[in-house]
């Protein structure tokens, strides 16, 4: 009896572009008025990035509805515009297959926010 009794591949695999707009509007809402507060700005990460993530665990959208498989990692950094530049770099390993990454960003008056998106499927 060498039958398998879970499905190790997902049923349908999750569309990264789903949470496109979602992670935009999320940005947009956290940062359209903040200007750039250095004591306040790793609060501000925190509060977008659960933000977020209750918006993806209480959304009625069936198209972005999480299996139970699926994991979430959030990342968010804001940066100060005053005549320095930051790059962001990532390396993952991953089954391209079933996991994906999205990012977006946001460009203030004084700062640019940038969030990270990955999500996960544990086999």
């Amino acid at each position: 009896m060498d039958q398998q009794l879970y499905n190790p591949d997902p049923v349908q695999k999750l569309d990264i572009l789903n949470y496109k707009e979602l992670v935009t509007f999320t940005l947009n809402e956290q940062f359209s008025k903040w200007s750039y507060d250095q004591t306040s700005a790793g609060q501000k990460c925190r509060d977008c990035c659960a933000m977020l993530q209750n918006k993806i665990n209480s959304s009625n959208n069936t198209d972005i509805k999480l299996g139970h498989r699926y994991k979430l990692v959030f990342q968010c950094y804001v940066n100060q515009l005053a005549g320095q530049g930051m790059r962001l770099a990532t390396r993952s390993m991953w089954n391209s297959d079933t996991d994906n990454l999205l990012s977006d960003v946001f460009k203030g008056k004084d700062f640019v926010a940038t969030l990270f998106l990955w999500y996960v499927y544990q086999e």
